[in-house]
């Protein structure tokens, strides 16, 4: 149908204390810790997370990962037809 919205989707995996650096999109990002623990980073704030948590980033909004003591793995969703529709902008490009 013409009001259907189409989703493009990835995994993101970080070994314990790995991290992913900071960055906004866009468009909004939805994201489900798969397993592990670590944080998630939504502008100033940090927010503890686990397996089973979902987390939404408004676009515009920095956000990064970071895995506690253990891996973490993380499925995001983006309202696009295509990822490589999906714009990244890191913290610190000109």
């Amino acid at each position: 149908p013409p009001d259907a919205v189409v989703s493009s989707a990835g995994f993101a995996e970080f070994e314990a204390g790995g991290f992913e650096n900071p960055h906004s999109h866009d468009i909004p990002e939805t994201a489900h810790v798969l397993d592990g623990t670590g944080q998630a980073r939504l502008g100033d704030r940090r927010v503890d997370v686990a397996a089973g948590d979902t987390v939404f980033v408004p676009a515009g909004v920095v956000h990064g990962w970071t895995a506690a003591d253990t891996r973490l793995r993380v499925l995001y969703t983006f309202p696009a037809d295509r990822f490589d529709e999906v714009a990244y902008h890191f913290e610190g490009d000109g």
